[in-house]
């Protein structure tokens, strides 16, 4: 077989074999049912959590949505001082959020803060075996992929001359590179239990579930198809809730 297919071979084996260790966790999976703002975080995260947050208290009548005058934004406002005091810190922080990541200036911000304010929650599904977080080893064994790489091209490269070896040498490189980001993705998100776990729910959730329980499961797009809410999915379509998620 040609040099350069069994190098590729070799890529390709350190790519799964470092995929399939990042992915281990080690922890036993917990035989409760998920609440309502896990689901949100198996399906997208602190994004998903912020959307069921939100809808949650648009539903409970506590806020509303309307355009800024003058501006392609939205604008969450609370319906009064005697709301305000209803809200729990995570819901208040939820308001101020959402506020920030319509603005492109503010989102790093946003980022930060609602971070925070759902570390508890990341903590409670990683311990329940239904997410895995991206631990000092897992980041030392993705930063040795695009080594792994290059030192293997070693075996190889120099049965090449002039430009053909040149443009394997990028090749190498290119490599090393998609290497690494594809095991980087891999640190943090579901594992597979999480992943059949949203599957599931997702199979056995019927069209009566409430409403909360459907953006959490699907995203508030689901509500287009509701007259009752309906608003609150098209207004709602463009806010880049994806932008909170690291």
């Amino acid at each position: 077989m040609n040099a350069y297919l069994w190098y590729l071979l070799y890529v390709a084996a350190v790519i799964a074999a470092a995929i399939l260790m990042v992915r281990r966790t080690g922890r036993r999976v917990a035989a409760v049912p998920p609440d309502l703002l896990e689901v949100a975080w198996l399906r997208d995260q602190a994004g998903g959590v912020l959307e069921v947050v939100v809808f949650g208290l648009y539903c409970r009548e506590l806020v509303e949505l309307a355009a800024v005058p003058g501006e392609h934004k939205l604008l969450l406002r609370i319906k009064g001082q005697r709301h305000s005091q209803d809200l729990t810190a995570l819901e208040q922080t939820a308001v101020d959020v959402f506020a920030l990541i319509q603005h492109k200036t503010s989102r790093n911000e946003a980022r930060q803060k609602w971070f925070a304010a759902t570390g508890e929650l990341r903590g409670d599904v990683i311990k329940k075996g239904w997410w895995r977080k991206a631990t000092a080893s897992k980041k030392i064994l993705t930063a040795l992929v695009p080594v792994l790489i290059s030192v293997g091209c070693l075996r190889f490269i120099n049965l090449y001359e002039g430009s053909l070896q040149v443009g394997l040498g990028v090749t190498v490189l290119v490599l090393a590179v998609l290497g690494r980001r594809l095991v980087a993705n891999e640190l943090e998100g579901p594992t597979e239990q999480g992943r059949l776990l949203l599957a599931e729910l997702r199979r056995s959730a019927s069209q009566e579930n409430e409403m909360a329980w459907q953006v959490a499961l699907h995203g508030s797009q689901v509500l287009e198809r509701n007259t009752k809410f309906r608003s609150f999915g098209v207004l709602t379509r463009a806010v880049p809730f994806q932008q909170l998620n690291r």
